[in-house]
């Protein structure tokens, strides 16, 4: 058992010189014990007694007294920092939107820094495989994580195999062997299309891109909604779209100009649902008269666009806290399960109802 105090009366910590916050010297003299156990008290460590503990930390309360995280986490030769990379962001190939990544990063950097550590924003990984290495072996942060998957399942799915800590944003793959936090793409799908189905709109275009994880399986809930309402889907109506954070317009307008027709779109992202109203109102195209328009994401433009947009929300702030928890537990050894996040139909005007 670590040292009790000395039988002598509590007295505060001896007055720090001016401009001088305590030190853990101060509040181990005031409870008559060593550093050592203040700083087992301090961290509720069971080698000090309950008694104790309760001393030390009033004592440390009524000073104001916290331990220095960043120095305590050099001592342990521990990393107070967490990554953050993208995946498959360069070359066109981004699958989360920008404004989407703003909001989960804005939520990340709660998390972390109310316990107490900070963000590291990194590089892509796709881009360079030394990226773990530079950031967990050279102790830059004690774990990662991963914004994204893109097309690039195999590519984590071998960094797992190499023991790194990470967690990644996104949706769950039969085979993977890294952790995901993300959204049920598949209902979010498929409950936006039962939702324009539902309205009449027989005709629904699929903008963005199959291939893509997440994207990929927001159209499985495309198509399981047009099975579920009994009606045929028309592999002429997907509009592949690489990018989910900017609409090549004029792919959209080209395709009004020579068909195939219809009456509804359904884009994968906020941003592209936005920019294929502006495009349909360019061209004369009346949303939702002419055509009705749902995105996903519910980012903080979609309820102010003209007209508010339809939609389906994630848990950005359940999202962020289920990464930075997961993430905590896999850097001290755990293997926390993957989790999936209830999606929720937005319903606004840009669909009539």
């Amino acid at each position: 058992m670590a040292d009790e105090p000395k039988p002598t009366t509590e007295a505060p910590p001896p007055a720090p010189s001016a401009g001088r916050s305590p030190t853990m010297a101060d509040i181990a003299r005031a409870a008559g014990v060593s550093e050592s156990t203040v700083s087992r008290a301090l961290a509720g460590s069971n080698l000090v007694s309950a008694k104790t503990r309760d001393k030390v930390r009033r004592i440390a309360a009524a000073h104001h007294y916290r331990i220095n995280e960043r120095a305590r986490s050099f001592r342990l030769r521990k990393s107070s920092t967490v990554a953050l990379v993208t995946c498959g962001v360069r070359r066109g190939t981004l699958s989360l939107p920008a404004s989407f990544l703003i909001d989960l990063v804005a939520e990340l950097a709660e998390r972390a820094g109310g316990a107490g550590y900070d963000l590291l924003i990194s590089r892509d990984i796709h881009e360079d495989r030394a990226l773990m290495s530079d950031l967990i072996g050279a102790q830059r942060a004690g774990g990662v994580i991963v914004l994204g998957q893109g097309g690039h399942h195999h590519l984590l799915n071998a960094l797992a195999d190499e023991g790194w800590p990470f967690v990644v944003w996104g949706a769950q793959r039969p085979d993977q062997r890294y952790i995901t936090v993300g959204s049920d793409n598949v209902c979010g799908g498929a409950m936006a299309v039962g939702h324009l189905l539902a309205l009449g709109r027989r005709r629904i275009l699929f903008l963005g891109d199959p291939d893509q994880i997440e994207a990929g399986d927001r159209y499985q809930g495309y198509c399981q909604a047009h099975a579920a309402a009994g009606v045929a889907v028309d592999p002429a109506l997907v509009l592949r779209h690489h990018n989910a954070g900017l609409l090549n317009k004029a792919r959209l307008q080209a395709l009004l100009a020579a068909g195939p027709a219809f009456d509804a779109v359904m884009a994968t992202s906020d941003l592209l649902a936005l920019g294929a109203i502006q495009a349909l109102d360019t061209a004369g195209v009346r949303v939702p008269g002419d055509v009705a328009v749902a995105g996903f994401d519910d980012i903080h433009s979609a309820r102010h666009a003209t007209p508010p947009l339809t939609t389906v929300r994630q848990d950005v702030k359940g999202g962020a806290a289920y990464l930075f928890d997961a993430l905590i537990r896999r850097i001290a050894g755990d293997r926390p399960a993957s989790v999936v996040l209830e999606a929720r139909l937005i319903r606004r005007a840009s669909c009539g109802a």
